[in-house]
């Protein structure tokens, strides 16, 4: 698995800077990612993707255990979609 770190690194190597810098640049992105698509706004980077949220209705499951249904409320889940430059399958 690869994180911010070695990221940031191979980043910093490129653009001939310090990866603390780097991996800063990183870490407020996606504060502002996360911060706009928390109010409502689709967030897209071109070649890369979208971000949004989705509104997942209510459902009902079954609990293994008991046997019970219980019900789930709606909820908003947060969504990638990846551009298609970058889908794999």
């Amino acid at each position: 698995m690869v994180g911010i770190n070695e990221i940031s690194e191979e980043v910093a190597k490129k653009l001939l800077t310090s990866p603390v810098e780097v991996k800063r640049i990183i870490q407020l992105s996606l504060e502002e990612i996360v911060k706009e698509v928390k109010r409502g706004e689709m967030v897209k980077i071109v070649g890369f993707g979208i971000f949004h949220t989705k509104i997942q209705r209510p459902r009902r499951i079954r609990e293994i255990r008991s046997g019970k249904i219980i019900e789930i409320p709606e909820r908003r889940k947060f969504v990638f979609k990846p551009s298609p430059k970058i889908r794999f399958m």
